[in-house]
C-alpha cells in the first residue's frame, strides 16, 4: 500500500472519530436532572447537603432544583427589619446563595406548613412575604433561567395547580405545583388565597379536576410529570404514625376548634381528618405510571411505589427524623410498596441527604437517592428502574 495513501485514510478516520465524540451526546448534554431537596431552613449557613448540592449543580449545569418546603423554620418570613427576620431570614439566603455563581439552570421553591407561620393565622401574609424576597434576591444574586416565569410557586398563597414545562432532549418534563397546606390551613380565621363566594371545600374540588385533566393530558402526550408539593401520601416518619388517641383528637380538626388553633395538633399527621381527606383524592388521581409525587414534610428519605405511581420523600435538606416500621402497617399506607430505606429496626435514624432524578434522551428516568452521614460522607444509589449502588 502507498504510504501517502495509509496516511490519508487514517487522517479521514481520525478527523471521523472526532466528529462522532463531537456531537454524541455526553451526560447533562441532552439529558435533564432534576434535584429533590426539602426541608432545608434549618442552617444560616450551608450545611451538608446543600454543600454536596452545590458541587453537584455546578457539574451539572443543565438542571432543575426544586426545594419542596418549610424553607424557614420554624415559622416562616418575619419583615426583614425585625429581630425574628434578621434571626431567620439568612437560613433561606444560605439556600438561594447556591445560585450566585452563575447557575443556568431552573430553581424553584413550594411552601411547607412552617412557612405559612407553622399553621397559624397570617400564614398567608407570611407565605405572601417569602414568595417575594425569593424572587427579588434571585434576580438580584443569580442568573437562573425561569427568573421571569416564577419562582415560588403557587403564586400569593394560592392552592394551584401551576404548570411550568421543560424541553430537553428526551422529551417534555411538566412540573406542577401543588400547595397541600392550602387545605390544611384553612378555618374561620386562617386565610387562603382563594376566588370569592366559593367555599374551600368546592374550591379544592374544582381544582383537583384541573390537576386530573393536566395528569390525563400528559399521559397522552408521553409527558413525564412531577407533581411538586410538601406533603406525602405515604410515609413511615413521624407523621405517619397512628397518634395515641387520634380518632378523639379529630374531633378538634373541626371548624369550630379552629377559632382555638386546636387543629394543629392533629392537621400535619396522616392520621388526621382534613390530610386524610386530600391523601384519598390525590392518590386517586395521581396513578399513573409517568407520574412522580415529590414531598418533603418528613426529614428522612423515602421511595415508594403505589400502582404505576412513583413518591419520593426528600425533606432532610438540614435535619433528620426515624424511620418507624410500625407506620407500613397503618391504613393510610396500604396498597403501596416501600422501596427505600430497607427497615431492619423498629426504629431506624435516617441520614441527610436529596434525591436526583435522571432524565435521559431516550426519554427514560433513573431515580438516584443520596445520602450524607455526619462525618460528611456521600453514598448514592440507584432506585429505579432497578436498584444497584450509583458508579
Amino acid at each position: 500500500m502507498d504510504k501517502g495513501y495509509f496516511y490519508f485514510k487514517m487522517r479521514s478516520i481520525l478527523k471521523l472519530l472526532l466528529l462522532l465524540l463531537l456531537i454524541t451526546p455526553v451526560f447533562g448534554q441532552g439529558d435533564h436532572i432534576v434535584y429533590l431537596i426539602g426541608d432545608a431552613g434549618e442552617d444560616s449557613i450551608p450545611g451538608l447537603a446543600l454543600e454536596s448540592l452545590r458541587k453537584e449543580i455546578t457539574e451539572h449545569p443543565n438542571s432543575t432544583t426544586i426545594f419542596l418546603g418549610d424553607n424557614i423554620y420554624p415559622r416562616g418570613s418575619y419583615k426583614e427589619n425585625s429581630n425574628k427576620g434578621k434571626r431567620d431570614n439568612p437560613k433561606l439566603v444560605a439556600q438561594m446563595s447556591l445560585f450566585k455563581n452563575g447557575y443556568p439552570g431552573n430553581v424553584f421553591f413550594v411552601p411547607g406548613n412552617h412557612d405559612w407561620k407553622k399553621s397559624r393565622p397570617n400564614g398567608l401574609m407570611f407565605i405572601k412575604r417569602q414568595g417575594d424576597f425569593v424572587d427579588k434576591y434571585l434576580r438580584e444574586n443569580s442568573q437562573i433561567k425561569n427568573i421571569e416565569t416564577g419562582i415560588y410557586l403557587p403564586k400569593r398563597g394560592g392552592l394551584g395547580p401551576e404548570i411550568r414545562k421543560i424541553e430537553y432532549g428526551g422529551g417534555v418534563i411538566k412540573l406542577i405545583f401543588f400547595d397541600t397546606q392550602w387545605y390544611l390551613q384553612k378555618t374561620f380565621i386562617h386565610k387562603v388565597n382563594k376566588p370569592d363566594g366559593i367555599s374551600t371545600v368546592d374550591y379544592l374540588d374544582q381544582q383537583l379536576k384541573v390537576l386530573k385533566k393536566e395528569v390525563d393530558q400528559s399521559d397522552q402526550n408521553l409527558e413525564q410529570v412531577i407533581v411538586v408539593a410538601h406533603h406525602p401520601l405515604f410515609t413511615i416518619g413521624s407523621h405517619g404514625l397512628a397518634k395515641p388517641g387520634y380518632r378523639i383528637l379529630n374531633i378538634l380538626d373541626l371548624p369550630f376548634f379552629g377559632v382555638l388553633g386546636t387543629f394543629r395538633l392533629v392537621s400535619q399527621n396522616l392520621s388526621g381528618r382534613r390530610y386524610r381527606v386530600l391523601q384519598k383524592k390525590l392518590v386517586q388521581i395521581l396513578d399513573h405510571k409517568n407520574v412522580i409525587y415529590a414531598a418533603g414534610h418528613e426529614h428522612n428519605l423515602q421511595y415508594w411505589r403505589k400502582g404505576n405511581m412513583h413518591q419520593i420523600v426528600s425533606g432532610s435538606g438540614s435535619k433528620t427524623t426515624e424511620y418507624f416500621k410500625k407506620a407500613t402497617n397503618n391504613p393510610w399506607n396500604s396498597n403501596a410498596s416501600l422501596e427505600f430505606p430497607i427497615l431492619e429496626s423498629k426504629k431506624q435514624a435516617s441520614k441527610l441527604g436529596y434525591f436526583k432524578l435522571i432524565f435521559n434522551t431516550s426519554g427514560e428516568l433513573e431515580i438516584r437517592v443520596i445520602e450524607i452521614s455526619d462525618e460528611g460522607n456521600i453514598s448514592c444509589m440507584i432506585l429505579f428502574p432497578s436498584k444497584t449502588m450509583c458508579k
